[in-house]
């Protein structure tokens, strides 16, 4: 397995001014636009912030969870290797770990 040249997670989406993807340290490894500018009123006024398109919000959950949806992945990869030469115990696993994979789909979705 080589190694991995992201920054480790768990990872999670603060919201803020500035909504920052950061680490469980609280270090910023992305950011998440998640508002949009409204337009200039006729006078060249700013007339603030709004909520950007649900998407965005969506999208950042996903970036959130990458880093576990990678552990979880090479996790599964491992026990398939292992069972495909003829480990039972990873064979078991393979079932008995099912819940790994629903957690991070539920991050993902942000649901979690």
């Amino acid at each position: 397995m080589s190694e991995t040249k992201f920054t480790p997670g768990p990872w999670r989406l603060r919201h803020g001014s500035e909504s920052k993807i950061e680490n469980i340290a609280g270090r910023k490894v992305a950011t998440a636009d998640l508002q949009d500018m409204q337009p200039y009123s006729p006078w060249g006024q700013m007339r603030g912030r709004i909520a950007a398109p649900p998407e965005r919000k969506a999208n950042a959950a996903l970036i959130a969870a990458a880093p576990e949806m990678y552990y979880v992945l090479q996790h599964y990869f491992d026990l398939l290797e292992q069972a495909n030469n003829g480990d039972a115990v990873a064979e078991f696993k393979l079932f008995e770990d099912i819940v790994l994979i629903e957690q991070v789909l539920m991050k993902a979705r942000g649901e979690a």
